[in-house]
């Protein structure tokens, strides 16, 4: 793109130097004359051509220009995408892990309230076999009581 403008430039520098010759010179010589407008014409003709390579390079560059800066969002838009999407693959990490020690206190606490209950059921057990031999206890109390009082009953029978 400079190249180009520089040339541009020299181009139009030589076309105002041949012009000024032009104007300052006798006009004697009509060949000279004719060679130096078809060298004019050239020069122009190269300077317009040069320029518009030139306008089409600068639009190119234009449009270059913006690809890079819509890739460069989209890119900015990726990464944060990406750092979003790597936060929750981290936290969703964290809860399985939670998770996986929720399990453990839920078997913890189901092995301690089984071994309670265990616990309480031999206590009851104990208690219901205590409970069985006072009552065999009472029984044979009562049995003895009851013949005892059969007993003093045919005593008093017999007193009388």
């Amino acid at each position: 793109v400079g190249l180009l403008s520089e040339t541009t430039q020299n181009l139009s520098t030589l076309v105002n130097q041949v012009l000024n010759q032009r104007s300052g010179r006798d006009q004697n010589s009509t060949d000279r004359s004719v060679e130096l407008d078809e060298e004019l014409l050239r020069t122009r003709d190269t300077m317009n051509t040069l320029q518009h390579e030139l306008d089409k390079k600068i639009e190119e560059l234009k449009q270059q220009t913006e690809i890079v800066v819509d890739l460069t969002s989209k890119l900015t838009i990726r990464e944060a995408e990406l750092a979003s999407v790597t936060e929750e693959r981290d936290q969703a990490r964290a809860d399985l892990m939670d998770t996986y020690l929720a399990q453990d206190e839920v078997v913890q606490k189901a092995r301690e309230a089984r071994d309670k209950a265990m616990s309480r059921k031999n206590m009851v057990e104990i208690q219901l076999a205590k409970t069985r031999v006072e009552m065999m206890q009472t029984s044979s109390q009562l049995m003895e009581a009851i013949q005892q009082k059969v007993g003093l009953s045919q005593q008093l029978e017999e007193w009388q």
